[in-house]
């Protein structure tokens, strides 16, 4: 079949639309479960089943149990947002959300984290230093030096500052090092 005389421009369009809103969602989602960590007062395991209980009334319903098909799905997701509640600390959060109420917490959370350039699950686990890998490659892959965190690898150049490290591993290209800085300047204007 000729492909060139078959016009998919649509196609174009619909799947360009599809993964704006999918951008959206998932900064959305993790505001909602940065709002809920910080309303509740942390990231405990009961704070963890509340917010499992707003995916449920939210669509999800078949996350409550752990024989349900999309708990463990809905699991990973708390777990990274949790995981980047964390880092980033809920007191750095309070002054965002200081004087904001509901949606205005979460368009809050969301213009914050905006630096960040979140796009998908697997961008909040790096963000927050989880790996990205799936269970199932875990179970069957022998470790090597490239499975090292940064800061433990061989050559590694720490940037350090009173409140920060950032670990360079040796091969990280000059593009990856700008993109960085301009990262934490966006981030840094934001703060400031």
């Amino acid at each position: 079949m000729d492909t060139t005389i078959v016009d998919l421009s649509f196609c174009t369009k619909a799947l360009t639309t599809a993964l704006a809103m999918s951008k959206q969602s998932i900064q959305v989602e993790v505001a909602v479960a940065f709002v809920t960590f910080y309303e509740l007062g942390g990231t405990e395991l009961s704070m963890k089943r509340d917010l499992r209980q707003i995916y449920h009334d939210a669509g999800r319903v078949d996350c409550l149990t752990a024989d349900s098909r999309s708990y463990q799905t809905v699991t990973r997701r708390i777990n990274r947002c949790a995981a980047l509640y964390q880092k980033i600390g809920s007191k750095r959060l309070a002054r965002v959300l200081k004087g904001k109420e509901k949606q205005e917490l979460i368009d809050a959370v969301i213009e914050f984290l905006a630096p960040l350039e979140i796009e998908s699950m697997d961008d909040v686990a790096a963000h927050a230093g989880m790996p990205r890998k799936r269970a199932e490659d875990e179970a069957t892959h022998e470790p090597d030096k490239h499975d090292r965190r940064a800061t433990d690898a061989p050559g590694t150049t720490h940037v350090k500052t009173k409140h920060i490290d950032v670990a360079v591993p040796p091969d990280t290209p000059a593009n990856e090092l700008i993109a960085l800085a301009n990262k934490l300047l966006a981030l840094a204007q934001k703060i400031v």
